[in-house]
C-alpha cells in the first residue's frame, strides 16, 4: 500500500507515535490524509473532518 501511494502522491511525512493506541507502529500523512499502521498491517486512517480504524489523537 505505501509504495503505490508514495509513487501517485510523493513521500508521506512520518508523524510521532504519541497519542496512538497500543499496537499501532508508524502513522504516515500524505497532506492531511494519515494512515496508521500495526506492524503487519494497515489499520486506519483520518483526515480532518473523518477517521476510520484505529488512529492516534
Amino acid at each position: 500500500m505505501i509504495p503505490v501511494l508514495e509513487r501517485e502522491l510523493g513521500a508521506g511525512r512520518a508523524l510521532p507515535l504519541a497519542g496512538c493506541a497500543p499496537g499501532i507502529a508508524r502513522q504516515l500523512d500524505w497532506d492531511g490524509l494519515i494512515l496508521t499502521f500495526s506492524s503487519e498491517r494497515f489499520v486506519g486512517w483520518k483526515t480532518a473532518g473523518e477517521s476510520a480504524g484505529q488512529t492516534c489523537a
